[in-house]
């Protein structure tokens, strides 16, 4: 046999080999696509439905299984042939379904139920079992940083919550179309931007100094005005300023000169007199 029969034989039976690894290929994929079609149809119908929740989880995780699947084997296709236009416009398609299903259930499903939630103390960053009590959500309008802050920093503390996730639970405890909300979704969601993004929110609505001014406008406010007001209403008010004011380390031992003429100059004379 020459050397040239034998090169012959040899490419022939690459080729051969290559093209039964092909059709093996291609089969797989076939069938991988059919299953990832009636995943993608299973999830759509249940995300059509109210009761979900548990379903949908099951039900993405088996879609992106599929998925992982089949782009490996359009990889291993793309090697060892070259696609044809109509055979890249297909494999496309399908990733452009998964991009479809994934932000749905990361819109939808995902982010919401990690952010709808306080975190409990006892939970692990990668087991994270959350209590099902949704987050306030706050305008940061300058009256309201303190409340926001109250509820918030139980979440910024806990070492156990990954800081990508604070970062979505941060959004869902702001409203939308507010300063603060569009502030925060300048950042690019991510564990690096979250610190960032606080500070940012204290320089901007949390100064201690400009939330003092406030709350004791508002006390003088209260002194000055020329409505009656109910004593019950009063002592709600003056309660609730003088909470805000404690919170923000204004207490009876630094402010107690300027404090007690403000309160006493709004209560009625026969409290006074008691």
């Amino acid at each position: 046999m020459t050397e040239k029969t034998e090169q012959v034989e040899t490419e022939a039976k690459l080729k051969a080999k290559q093209a039964k690894l092909e059709t093996k290929l291609r089969n797989e994929r076939t069938n991988l696509r059919r299953l990832f079609t009636v995943s993608a149809n299973i999830f759509d119908e249940i995300h059509r439905k109210a009761d979900i929740e548990k379903d949908i989880h099951v039900q993405y995780n088996k879609i992106n299984e599929k998925a992982e699947r089949l782009f490996k084997v359009d990889e291993e296709i793309k090697d060892l042939i070259d696609l044809t236009d109509e055979e890249y416009d297909t494999v496309e398609s399908y990733r452009d379904r998964f991009t479809e299903i994934r932000v749905i259930y990361e819109k939808y499903y995902n982010q919401q139920n990690e952010t709808s939630s306080v975190v409990s103390n006892k939970c692990t960053p990668d087991n994270l079992q959350l209590p099902k009590l949704r987050l306030k959500e706050y305008d940061l309008m300058p009256r309201s940083w303190v409340a926001f802050w109250g509820q918030f920093c139980r979440i910024d503390e806990d070492e156990s919550i990954r800081l990508e996730d604070k970062f979505q639970y941060l959004l869902s405890s702001l409203k939308t179309n507010t300063k603060a909300r569009d502030i925060v979704e300048s950042y690019p969601p991510s564990k690096e931007n979250y610190s960032k993004v606080i500070e940012h929110l204290k320089s901007r609505f949390g100064r201690k100094d400009l939330l003092i001014e406030v709350y004791i406008r508002d006390l003088l406010a209260l002194v000055n005005s020329k409505t009656n007001i109910k004593l019950s209403d009063l002592y709600d008010k003056l309660g609730s300023y003088l909470r805000a004011l404690e919170t923000l380390d204004v207490t009876t031992s630094n402010y107690a000169a300027m404090l007690y003429p403000v309160v006493e100059s709004c209560l009625p004379v026969e409290i006074l007199k008691a």
